[in-house]
């Protein structure tokens, strides 16, 4: 679990309450359709989603290794792992955050997670070239 996300893209982030370890694949495929290498949280994937999640989605390898389209996050106001960060290669349209926001409302995992607000983050990588 890092705070660490692709060199360029985007990360849709969900602030919660509860220590997201415990449920950011599954919220993840509930939300996007979309699960990691591993394929935890297959039983939240819905077949019937307004965008196909997998075009954008983008999967990164964990600390070992094994990709997957989201990590816990650090929520700003507590320094916590309290956040889910989806990656995403472009960014989400207006219509593609209203309906994940949505979906994360109606996420169940028989826990008592709260939604605290979302975020969008911006990764950019850049490079210099100059001619010797």
């Amino acid at each position: 679990m890092s705070s660490e996300g692709p060199k360029s893209g985007f990360a849709f982030v969900i602030d919660t309450d509860s220590y997201a370890g415990n449920f950011e694949r599954e919220m993840t495929a509930h939300i996007t359709g979309v699960t990691g290498e591993c394929e935890v949280g297959e039983e939240y994937v819905d077949e019937d989603f307004p965008f196909d999640g997998a075009d954008n989605v983008m999967q990164v390898p964990d600390d070992n290794g094994c990709c997957r389209p989201t990590t816990c996050w650090k929520e700003p106001k507590t320094g916590h792992y309290n956040a889910v960060a989806i990656f995403f290669e472009k960014k989400p349209t207006p219509e593609q955050i209203d309906f994940m926001k949505s979906r994360a409302e109606t996420f169940d995992d028989g826990a008592k997670i709260k939604i605290l607000g979302y975020r969008l983050i911006e990764f950019k990588s850049s490079q210099n070239e100059e001619s010797i």
